[in-house]
């Protein structure tokens, strides 16, 4: 019991990493919670961009298309200018695009070649190109539609033009907004949970751990009734109760930043047992990384490493999707990785449906990794406790 309290009594030592650490996830946490409530506006805004164009054919199409765009660009007829003079704009960023209609583009359109149209941008393959092109490509087809139906072609322009810029009125939901903006808050929060634990209980009660450890203190401390391997349990039991500590930390923000979301009122229990495994498999894992003979500088440094790897590669930071089959395969043999897995089935944004098979599974497996890493702390431990007879 006495080296179960000293192990606190060292643990106030290093209030400041703590601190420091909590402070600085917290201000993280903030900014993500205050940017998914600016998406949460009640106002649907049209892309907009600004075009400048030279129309050669000046037939029904061209016309109406240039028209088409005006609706939700700022659109100018530089004809009148030159070839330099129309670079020089495009160079100063007082237009992004430019269309040149060539003579003859409504009879290629009809005839199923659209390209008589020449596109300059100076991102060809960018976003706003993407747009673009998608717009123009609507207005041709549509106007193709109306041609096949035996229209002319001026009143299929005009017809394609009225299709294409009615639009049914946008009514967002503020309050459901609002509730969206929790859920990604929750999300994101519970997504950096494992880094977060790992990495401060590593460079805190690690640290402790270490110098409890130390071969001189060691050798007093056996030299009483204490053995090893007493040691190592109450260093262990210490370790948990502070990361159980954090958890109730993390259970009672996930509540109160959640409260009334769909995230929390549908998956609660799951992001508490998920959480849960986190924090203990953060502490197994720290366990068996202190069994090693290591100094302070040493964890601190395994701390950082490990904490931003692991979450890197795990899908925590970067979206699963986006991270190759093998990085994903060697992600299978850490602990964070179904810890992600888990989190990201809570939430639309995790990319993942739910399935509650495969939640149970990860929880499995997040077991396993806790199991594995406590008997490793024990061989460990009982090596070099045999190398010192």
């Amino acid at each position: 019991m006495l080296l179960y309290k000293n192990f606190f009594k060292l643990l106030v030592k290093y209030k400041t990493v703590i601190l420091s650490y909590l402070i600085i996830f917290g201000f993280l946490m903030t900014m993500i919670g205050l940017f998914n409530s600016d998406q949460s506006s009640g106002v649907f805004e049209e892309a907009s961009f600004t075009i400048c164009y030279v129309d050669e054919d000046d037939s029904a199409l061209s016309r109406g298309l240039i028209d088409y765009l005006k609706h939700s660009n700022s659109v100018a007829d530089v004809k009148d200018k030159t070839e330099t003079q129309v670079e020089d704009l495009m160079f100063f960023r007082v237009y992004m695009h430019e269309f040149k209609f060539e003579k003859g583009f409504e009879e290629k359109v009809i005839n199923g070649n659209a390209d008589g149209i020449e596109y300059i941008s100076d991102l060809p393959s960018g976003a706003q190109a993407y747009v673009l092109s998608n717009q123009i490509n609507n207005y041709i087809n549509t106007y193709r539609t109306y041609l096949k139906m035996g229209y002319d072609n001026e009143t299929a322009a005009s017809k394609t033009k009225d299709s294409l810029t009615s639009h049914a009125e946008v009514i967002v939901n503020t309050n459901e907004a609002e509730k969206q903006g929790e859920s990604n808050f929750i999300y994101n929060f519970n997504q950096n949970i494992w880094y977060i634990m790992f990495t401060v209980m590593a460079m805190s009660a690690g640290v402790v751990i270490i110098n409890a450890m130390e071969e001189n203190l060691s050798q007093r401390i056996e030299a009483g009734p204490i053995s090893r391997k007493k040691r190592t349990f109450i260093n262990m039991a210490g370790l948990v109760t502070f990361g159980l500590a954090l958890y109730v930390i993390v259970l009672i923000v996930n509540l109160i930043a959640g409260r009334g979301s769909t995230t929390i009122r549908d998956y609660f229990w799951i992001i508490a047992i998920n959480d849960l495994l986190a924090t203990i498999s953060s502490c197994a894992l720290i366990a068996f990384i202190t069994s090693f003979p290591i100094s302070n500088k040493s964890i601190n440094m395994i701390a950082i490493l490990l904490g931003l790897g692991f979450s890197f590669i795990s899908g925590a930071f970067v979206p699963q999707f986006l991270l190759g089959d093998k990085l994903l395969t060697i992600a299978k043999f850490i602990p964070t990785y179904w810890f992600v897995i888990v989190n990201n089935m809570t939430h639309s944004q995790g990319y993942s449906t739910f399935d509650q098979s495969k939640v149970f599974q990860s929880f499995g497996i997040q077991i396993l990794f806790i199991v594995v890493f406590c008997l490793g702390t024990a061989v460990v431990s009982k090596a070099r406790t045999e190398l010192k007879k």
